[in-house]
């Protein structure tokens, strides 16, 4: 099952400062970053590390994700992400939870210090960079279009200045161009391509050392 990057919407530009803070159980330094943010357009939102209570919620959500991507014609997320995986990415502190005001889960990603597959042959703008590795960052169908994933490459971007990695990677299904162009806008940069899982895809990376808009 591929390890990639999944769901867009058409996101609001970012701007000034909106607050991220921690899950009740979070430990982690980064869900405390301030995140800059347009008060007007970002989604009021907080991103903290999934606790284990989160898993069904994270599961059905990649679930959702995937079968949308489905009926647009990329059906790299299926079958779905095992709910084992799931906790496992719970379990190892790589799992992350997106919420609203009323507690409802809109969004998830996967951030960790080395890939799930390693990348070989791929031109880093520093080969040397400290990298943090980005898959699975999923939004709620049924919130895409109101600035979650902007608002989640965002946040990603300064976690990481955070943590002290200066570079943020993924991959994206070549096929899906929309998802693409969404990365691309966010400051991703096509670094090659590579072949897994029966799919090609387009290896992207984000330098950090701006102020993560």
């Amino acid at each position: 099952m591929p390890a990639s990057t999944g769901c867009i919407s058409d996101e609001p530009s970012c701007g000034r400062l909106h607050s991220v803070v921690p899950h009740r159980r979070a430990e982690s330094v980064c869900a405390l970053i301030l995140v800059l943010m347009p008060r007007a357009s970002v989604p009021d939102v907080t991103a903290a590390l999934a606790a284990p209570e989160e898993l069904d919620d994270v599961h059905e959500l990649l679930g959702a994700a995937g079968a949308a991507l489905a009926a647009r014609g990329f059906p790299n997320w299926l079958p779905e992400y095992a709910r084992d995986r799931v906790q496992a990415d719970i379990d190892q502190r790589v799992a992350w939870a997106v919420r609203d005001t009323h507690d409802a889960l809109v969004a998830t990603f996967m951030l960790r210090a080395e890939p799930v597959r390693p990348y070989v042959d791929i031109e880093w703008g520093d080969a040397q960079a400290v990298a943090r590795y980005l898959n699975r960052l999923a939004v709620d169908p049924a919130r895409q279009g109101q600035g979650i994933g902007r608002w989640c490459l965002a946040f990603i971007a300064q976690a990481c200045r955070a943590s002290g990695a200066t570079a943020v990677r993924c991959d994206v299904l070549s096929a899906n161009v929309p998802l693409r162009r969404f990365y691309e806008r966010n400051g991703f940069v096509a670094r090659g391509e590579r072949y897994h899982s029966g799919w090609h895809f387009v290896v992207y990376e984000r330098e950090t050392t701006d102020d993560g808009r």
